[in-house]
């Protein structure tokens, strides 16, 4: 683990990546303080939150059943057929129902702390730690996680499964952030003292972020770093890839990366970040709510 811990040999990967981390840091700042916001706008179906929207850009809510009403949203992903299936958040433990009619994915009473739509199908972790699979409703355990404590993600091109360590390692002994493709074994990615916060790739892309700074993984154990927010308060906790597109969220924005440029496309939500078609779906920090971003307007009736 000595060649792919972020923490004391991390100063490398910053040194190398420092020129481009400035650039990157100037053209946040200029473009946050020169970008024309338009007029706020008010969704009413979205408990009266403002939102600064950038042109060609709209936001929507996503309805969530009427039993769910006052629910709290700790998780979600999106299937490829677009239902949307979400945690609830409660006093005693969590559950994971269908946001659409409410029902619950897991009928078989088993405690799921994550979950991720992969190859179709949606896998998920037990409080036990074993990884498994949702079969008619039922969780199939397919074999225990390859590191302690950690939670799940899924490129958003279906293709891989990703695992992010949960806890603080000073040792550096433990994979920060594998990933494993059907029928292989989890490859070890990266590590850090710290837990990584997002990841978002395809079959070929990896990013991920440590706090406030977004780094690119360009094969296991070399990394180097994007961007840093020059707000110190906000951290890049969604991560989201679509061909040569790169989006990420604050906990208060949503940005994309266009030519080591920052562009915001929405100020007022910010969160976990899914990818559907040309759509960005968010699940909103301080809302806990879905909302879907639709990139482009035109031809949408």
């Amino acid at each position: 683990m000595a060649d792919t811990t972020l923490g004391s040999r991390g100063g490398r990967l910053l040194v190398e990546a420092l020129g481009f981390v400035v650039l990157a840091y100037i053209a946040y700042a200029v473009t946050m303080s020169l970008w024309p916001p338009p007029e706020p706008k008010r969704l009413s179906a979205a408990e009266s939150v403002d939102l600064i929207v950038a042109p060609g850009v709209s936001v929507e809510l996503m309805p969530a059943a009427k039993s769910l009403n006052g629910a709290r949203f700790a998780g979600f992903d999106v299937s490829p057929d677009g239902a949307i299936v979400v945690s609830t958040e409660a006093v005693a433990a969590s559950r994971v129902v269908d946001m659409a009619n409410g029902e619950a994915v897991f009928t078989d009473g088993t405690a799921i702390t994550s979950f991720a739509f992969v190859a179709g199908e949606l896998a998920a972790v037990d409080s036990d730690g074993r990884v498994g699979v949702n079969s008619d409703g039922r969780f199939q355990p397919v074999g225990d996680g390859p590191v302690r404590g950690f939670r799940l993600g899924a490129s958003s091109d279906g293709s891989r499964l990703f695992f992010l360590r949960t806890d603080y390692d000073g040792e550096g002994n433990v994979p920060a952030l594998l990933s494993m493709v059907e029928g292989a074994a989890p490859e070890v990615l990266t590590g850090s003292f710290d837990p990584l916060r997002a990841v978002g790739g395809d079959a070929l892309q990896t990013y991920f972020s440590l706090g406030g700074a977004l780094f690119q993984l360009f094969e296991p154990g070399r990394s180097a770093l994007l961007l840093a927010l020059p707000d110190a308060t906000q951290s890049v906790v969604g991560i989201g890839v679509s061909g040569g597109a790169l989006y990420f969220a604050t906990e208060r924005a949503v940005y994309t990366l266009v030519d080591q440029i920052v562009l915001p496309l929405v100020i007022g939500i910010g969160g976990d970040l899914r990818i559907l078609g040309s759509d960005l779906y968010v699940l909103d920090v301080r809302q806990a709510r879905v909302y879907r971003i639709a990139l482009s307007t035109a031809g949408r009736s």
